[in-house]
């Protein structure tokens, strides 16, 4: 009866040393930033998308705040008010 106690003993000590101290902390991704379209209600209808295109300046990279939201991808998808496709 003693060789299975000095295993389990041996198994015991052998996952307590492999185990974490501590959780590893999650990394959260940041939220991207939505045009402000709050003047309009929150509705992203074609006065919202007016104003984004208006302030559109297409010599700057295509970012969250500057994009054409008239734009489509080669499926055929518009943008969203984040200039994101789905």
């Amino acid at each position: 009866a003693r060789p299975p106690l000095a295993m389990l003993s041996i198994l015991s000590q052998s996952v307590a040393l492999n185990a974490p101290l501590r959780p590893t902390p999650v990394q959260r991704a940041v939220s991207p930033q939505m045009a402000d379209i709050s003047a309009y209600g929150d509705i992203w209808g074609i006065e919202a998308k007016e104003a984004v295109f208006n302030a559109w300046d297409p010599e700057k990279p295509r970012d969250y705040d500057n994009f054409n939201p008239f734009e489509r991808n080669l499926d055929g998808a518009m943008s969203d008010m984040n200039g994101c496709f789905p």
